[in-house]
């Protein structure tokens, strides 16, 4: 689907809203995922997320026999490769870190680094991320603030991320409610002012209020 076409920002918003709530229950229970990326994200029918695969979950501190995809693992300096049969430890910051990159590969439609000569060069992915050299995310449309902060490790429960999360989707409605105002205020002649109320809201400029942005007009819709 993201490959197709970029999900609409009200998709991007609520599933990385449901991945980060499913997280923040199974953390709550004792549960490390061990595997966070977009293809254990499932889809039912209504388009609402769905956590999968704990097969390799590390449970109430046990090491992992799951690993993470590469461009999301949390390489500190001096980590190996491999578990070298040991298990993996998986920690919070692990999987805050893994859903940083989840939630840019969301966004972009690819996993980080994709930018690499060689795309399974493994030993400059490590290093990157081990010196924090993640891909830059002001360019994002969303979330760009959330996902740098994932990735530097910022938050120190995934119910802070999914408090940011919500942050976020209320900012950015916030900035799309100013432009629209910006835009009627640009137009403010008196046939424009009011032709473009009753077209875009149904009513006139009298009788359109605040209260008329924000509970669903076609002024609004943003559905974040």
């Amino acid at each position: 689907m993201v490959e197709q076409s970029p999900p609409p920002p009200e998709h991007i918003y609520r599933w990385a809203r449901q991945a980060a709530e499913a997280l923040s229950f199974a953390h709550s229970c004792g549960v490390l995922h061990a595997d966070i990326h977009c293809s254990n994200f499932l889809l039912d029918s209504n388009l609402d997320l769905k956590v999968a695969d704990f097969a390799g979950a590390s449970i109430d501190g046990s090491r992992s026999w799951s690993c993470y995809r590469y461009s999301h693992r949390l390489f500190e300096p001096g980590d190996d490769d491999c578990n070298k049969g040991k298990g993996m430890k998986i920690t919070v910051q692990s999987e805050i870190f893994a859903l940083g990159s989840a939630m840019y590969a969301m966004i972009q439609g690819h996993d980080p680094f994709v930018e690499l000569e060689h795309a399974n060069d493994w030993a400059e992915v490590r290093r990157r991320i081990q010196k924090r050299e993640m891909p830059d995310t002001s360019c994002l449309p969303i979330l760009a603030e959330v996902i740098r902060k994932c990735w530097n490790l910022e938050y120190a429960t995934m119910r802070e991320v999914l408090d940011a999360i919500e942050a976020d989707r209320k900012e950015q409605i916030g900035r799309r409610i100013e432009d629209v105002l910006e835009a009627i205020e640009s137009h403010r002649t008196p046939t424009q002012y009011g032709y473009r109320y009753q077209r875009k809201c149904g009513t006139t400029p009298s009788s359109c209020s605040s209260e008329t942005l924000s509970s669903g007009s076609s002024v609004e819709r943003f559905h974040l």
